[in-house]
């Protein structure tokens, strides 16, 4: 009963067949054509990765330019604080001669103010003591002198 064709499984056949042979074909065109399409990817996949390493060997490239400038960036931020030093020491000097001129304006219009203090005291101190002298004459001694000085002016 073994050897009976009937009882042997259906996917172990020895003949071939016109469907036999379509299925084999099937197989090995698809087989072809996974085969081509799967080559085509690689070659996509490497193109892409040359394509992105030569990018990044830019990127590094620049990088590396911008990372030799940072020295030169060192000695300016350098030279800019020295510059800004000697503005400082250079504003702090003038300060200094405007403060010193001013205390000494300070002084000399206090002085001035004090001589003129003294001034006007003096001259308060002679006119009373004219008024008193006025106030000291009879009535008609004064009424002449004051003709006398309307006359005047």
């Amino acid at each position: 009963m073994a050897d009976d064709p009937m009882n042997r499984p259906s996917w172990f056949q020895t003949q071939l067949s016109v469907g036999n042979l379509l299925s084999i074909g099937t197989m090995i065109v698809g087989l072809a054509a996974s085969w081509t399409s799967m080559n085509g990817r690689l070659n996509m996949m490497e193109e892409f990765r040359k394509t992105r390493t030569q990018q990044t060997d830019a990127k590094f490239t620049d990088l590396g330019n911008k990372i030799a400038e940072l020295p030169q960036l060192s000695y300016r931020v350098t030279a800019a604080e020295m510059a800004l030093k000697a503005i400082n020491d250079r504003l702090d000097t003038s300060f200094r001669a405007i403060s010193e001129r001013l205390d000494r304006s300070a002084e000399s219009t206090s002085k001035g103010l004090s001589e003129i203090s003294a001034s006007v005291g003096a001259l308060d101190t002679r006119v009373a003591v004219l008024t008193q002298r006025l106030e000291m004459l009879p009535r008609d001694q004064r009424a002449d002198m004051s003709e006398r000085l309307s006359r005047s002016r």
